[in-house]
Formats: C-alpha cells, structure tokens, sequence
C-alpha cells in the first residue's frame, strides 16, 4: 500500500460533482491475503504463521471475485453524476517518481509525489482506489482469539493542476468467522465472513461517494 490510514482524512466536497472534470482511475488491488494480527513476537510469529490459509482462501477468491463489484462503485457513480471517469493505463510505483514540494505557503493538502505529468492522458484528476481483502487471524501470543473476514478500500481524489489532495479516505470492515473455518471443500464460514465484510465495505464507499 503507498499511503496509510493515519493520513488525514478529506471528505468529498458537496460540489466536487459539479464541474466535468476529467477523471482518470488507477485501481491497485492485492491478492487475497491472511494477516496475523494482535500481540506477537518473532518467534511466535514464526510458528503460528499463514501458509495453512493459503489454498483455501486461493480456493473462496475463486468464487467471490470482488474486484469489479468494488470497480463499479466509482464507474457507476461518477456516471449517474454526470462525471466523465475511464480506467488510465499506467503502472503505478513510487520509486519512478519524483517527491512533490509542497508551496510553502498554502494550505491545501498534497500528494507525496508529482503525478502532474498525468494530464498527457487527458485527465484533469486522479482517483486511486486501494483494494485489499481476505482472512484476519488475531493472536495473543502464540494463542489464537479470532478470525476475520477483512476488507480495506483506501481512495484519493488527486487535483492534477497543482497535485493536491481533493478527497482521502479509508474504510475497513471485519467480521468474525463464525463455526470451524476448515470446512473443505467450499469453506462456507471462511467464504460467509469475507464476502459480508467485502459487501459492508462496497456500502460504505457507495455511501461516501454519493454523500
């Protein structure tokens, strides 16, 4: 991920709908993923571990395909808006890009980086969506609490005309996973907590850019 929560929030201005902006998308979405979470140390890191949630979370990715239904949020948006929105070829990676030095006077928020070069594809504002999704495995010490299913979509309008943020905001959903999750071959409880915190998330966001 190239930012963090900690960031601070910018809600979406009550006009941001009314100009015709060009807005030009980058979504960059994880695989699905296990993350151990809670009070750990290396060692018992070591020996609690991932790998056992690997095959079947490659096997519940599967079926939910949450990509496009989190995609559509903003196509669908910005069109019932009246705002023009495409999807922009380019590959997004910090270390091609040169930090943005902030006006020393103004007070506006900015990118960490100078993405004004993007104007070239015909696009007045970036939208950078962040996806990421899967399992939560809470632990104290090496003794297991809980399992979540987990969604985090992360979003940042960006101003290309002087690179200033004009939206940033973030929304995280986790739902425990109710019953034994090893329940080959279509894992129902681990499948049911991922998918309704994915679904919890689409609804926040839809919430956020419609507000």
């Amino acid at each position: 991920m190239f930012t963090s929560c900690k960031s601070k929030i910018i809600p979406l201005s009550k006009t941001y709908y009314d100009n015709t902006n060009k807005v030009g998308v980058l979504f960059i979405a994880d695989s699905i993923r296990a993350e151990i979470i809670g009070d750990q140390s290396l060692l018992e890191m070591a020996l609690t571990g991932t790998k056992r949630f690997r095959a079947p979370l490659e096997l519940v990715d599967k079926t939910i395909n949450p990509i496009s239904d989190i995609k559509n949020i903003y196509f669908n948006t910005y069109q019932e808006k009246g705002k023009p929105i495409k999807k922009i070829d380019y590959e997004f990676n910090t270390e091609d890009l040169v930090e943005f030095e902030k006006p020393k006077k103004s007070k506006k928020q900015y990118f960490n980086y100078d993405l004004r070069f993007l104007q070239s594809k015909d696009i007045d504002e970036l939208l950078i969506v962040t996806i990421e999704y899967g399992l939560l495995v809470n632990y104290d010490g090496i003794f297991e609490e809980e399992k979540l299913g987990n969604c985090r979509i992360e979003s940042k309008i960006i101003n290309l005309k002087d690179n200033s943020i004009l939206y940033n905001n973030f929304t995280v959903f986790n739902v425990e996973v109710i019953g034994n999750w090893k329940t080959p071959p279509n894992y129902p409880n681990l499948k049911h907590a991922i998918q309704l915190a994915i679904k919890q998330a689409i609804e926040e966001e839809k919430r956020k850019f419609n507000n």
